[in-house]
C-alpha cells in the first residue's frame, strides 16, 4: 500500500497513485511456494479479483511550484485519491490488471494550479516461472483527463510503461522501467511528450516499516513560469501568458529539459491496510539549449515534501 508520487514537467502537474498492489501479491505467491517447496510448476488459475477500493489523503509542500530558477513560488496543497482495479488471470503465469481512480488537488494560495483528474489503465503482467527469483514483468498503458481551475492547462495525457520487478532478497524488491508520455492540453504551450527510465528499491524492515527510493532520468518537454525572460524566450518552443500565478506578466514557456529525479520515502503501517507514508523528492532540470553559445548552463531545482494517509476497503 504504498504511494508513489511522480513529477511531471508540465507546470503544476503532479501525478499522484499507489504502488500496484499486484505485484505485492505476485511476490507473496513466490515465497509461499518457496517455503512450501514447490518448483516451477504451474499453479491453479485463480478467479477474478477485485483488489478493493484505495483511498488516500495527502499534504504537499512544494518549494517551486513556477519549476523556475528565477521568481520562484511555493505552495502547499490538499488531496484525496481514489482508486480501485480489477486482476483478470489469463493463464498461470499472466494476468490483466485494469484500474481507474480519480483524484482532486487543492492549493491554497495559487489555486490556478487545483486540478481534478480522472485516470484509467490497463497492466500485463507476465512471471516466467513460481521461483522465488522469477521476475515478473509488466507492460501498461494509462490515460488521464485533466482539469485545472487555470483552463490553459486542462487536457489529457497517456503514458505506456514496461518495468521488470525482481525480489532480491526476502525483504528487498528492485524494479527497473521505461516509460513514454504525451500531453495534450487547451494551451499548446502545456502540451508535451517525454522518455524517462527510472530504478527503484523497496526495502521492508519490519511488518510495519518499509524504507524506499528512487533515482530517474527524463528528456523531454519542461514548462517554467516567471516574468519575461529573454533567456527562457530564446530557448522556448512555445510560450503563452500563466494567469495561474495571479499576473498577467507572467509567461509560461515550454522548451526541451533533461531531468534528474530522485526520492525517497519511508511507510509505516497502522493497522491492517491502514498506512502513513513520507516521502521527499527533488528535481533537478537543465535546459538542453543555451540562450547564447556564451550563456552558462541554467538550472532548475525543485523540492516536494508529501505525507500520505492510505487505506484500503
Amino acid at each position: 500500500m504504498r504511494r508513489i508520487t511522480t513529477w511531471v514537467s508540465q507546470a503544476g502537474m503532479r501525478g499522484v497513485g499507489w504502488c500496484v498492489l499486484s505485484c505485492c501479491v505476485f511476490v507473496s505467491v513466490c515465497v509461499s511456494a518457496r517455503a512450501a517447496g514447490v518448483a516451477d510448476e504451474p499453479m491453479p488459475l485463480p478467479s477474478i479479483e477485485v483488489s478493493g477500493l484505495k483511498v488516500g489523503a495527502s499534504a504537499l509542500y512544494d518549494d517551486n511550484v513556477t519549476r523556475s530558477d528565477s521568481d520562484i513560488l511555493s505552495d502547499e496543497s490538499l488531496s484525496v485519491s481514489l482508486d480501485d482495479s480489477v486482476i483478470l488471470p489469463l493463464t498461470a503465469w499472466m494476468r490483466l490488471v485494469l484500474s481507474g481512480g480519480v483524484q482532486f488537488e487543492h492549493f491554497d494560495h495559487w489555486v490556478g494550479l487545483s486540478h481534478a483528474d480522472l485516470a484509467a489503465g490497463a497492466q500485463f503482467q507476465y512471471r516466467p516461472a513460481a521461483s522465488f527469483y522469477a521476475p515478473i514483468i509488466q507492460f501498461g498503458v494509462s490515460a488521464r483527463a485533466l482539469g485545472y481551475q487555470d483552463s490553459l492547462r486542462s487536457g489529457g495525457a497517456s503514458i505506456a510503461n514496461l518495468t521488470a520487478l525482481e525480489a532480491l532478497t526476502d525483504q528487498i524488491t528492485a524494479s527497473l522501467g521505461a516509460e513514454h508520455e504525451e500531453r495534450r492540453a487547451e494551451n499548446s504551450t502545456f502540451d508535451g511528450h517525454g522518455d524517462r527510465v527510472r530504478i527503484h528499491v523497496d526495502d521492508s524492515l519490519s511488518s510495519t516499516l518499509t524504507l524506499y527510493g528512487g533515482l530517474a532520468k527524463r528528456y523531454g518537454d519542461a514548462v517554467t513560469s516567471s516574468f519575461r525572460d529573454p533567456d527562457n524566450r530564446a530557448i522556448a518552443l512555445a510560450l503563452a501568458p500563466d494567469p495561474a500565478f495571479g499576473s498577467t506578466d507572467r509567461i509560461a514557456y515550454r522548451f526541451k529539459a533533461s531531468s534528474i529525479i530522485g526520492t525517497v520515502g519511508m511507510n509505516y503501517a497502522l493497522a491492517v491496510h491502514q498506512s502513513l507514508d513520507l516521502s521527499w523528492q527533488k528535481v533537478t532540470l537543465f535546459p538542453v539549449r543555451l540562450p547564447s553559445p556564451s550563456a552558462t548552463q541554467a538550472k532548475y531545482v525543485d523540492n516536494q515534501v508529501v505525507l500520505s494517509y492510505l487505506v484500503q476497503f
